[in-house]
């Protein structure tokens, strides 16, 4: 059984996959390369990599669960503390969410 579905038999429970990955894989542009999480590219680097990445199957399709209905009013009224680290000390941004 993969990870992917023994998370989702875990009825009940928190699961969480842990995965290793490339920073943009099958880019040659970028593979590797801190500073460009999150960049658009211009339309020449564009069109290169989007050559460099082959044939896109969209065939492929994905169900998602739709997220339970919070109320703006719950969550505005949550007072969340501060967190602080050194200036300069490097934190992954997925961290801080998680740390809150």
């Amino acid at each position: 059984m993969d990870a992917y579905h023994q998370a989702l038999v875990a009825a009940g429970r928190l699961a969480m996959i842990f995965i290793k990955t490339i920073k943009g894989k099958g880019i040659s542009l970028v593979e590797r390369k801190h500073g460009y999480y999150g960049k658009g590219f211009d339309q020449k680097d564009y069109e290169r990599d989007l050559d460099e990445l082959s044939t896109v199957d969209k065939s492929i399709r994905v169900r998602t669960l739709k997220p339970d209905v919070i109320k703006l009013e719950e969550v505005a009224s949550q007072v969340l503390e501060p967190i602080y680290h050194p200036f300069g000390e490097s934190i992954a941004t997925g961290m801080i969410a998680a740390m809150r």
